[in-house]
């Protein structure tokens, strides 16, 4: 586990609830928080082994406008549209 993992969650639990979810509908907010996560830290991987930016598909470079809306895209716009 990572260590932004365990902040993010220590900073999640002070902040006040409004209004008051299920257990069920937090539980599945913090599943997609962590997968968010696990995907930003994947990206920090790519970054360092310098193949960031670079669709997993096609090879080509994905453009920025996409990578600002989603910094963990791992395929172009024209890869996932073939999907």
């Amino acid at each position: 586990r990572s260590p932004y993992t365990s902040s993010f969650l220590h900073a999640a639990c002070r902040q006040p609830h409004t209004p008051t979810l299920s257990k069920e509908e937090s539980g599945r907010l913090a599943q997609r928080q962590l997968k968010f996560i696990r995907h930003l830290e994947a990206a920090l991987v790519r970054i360092e082994n310098k193949t960031y930016g670079i669709c997993r598909e096609t090879g080509k470079l994905i453009p920025k406008e996409r990578l600002r809306i989603v910094p963990h895209a791992t395929l172009s716009i024209e890869a996932k549209e073939r999907k």
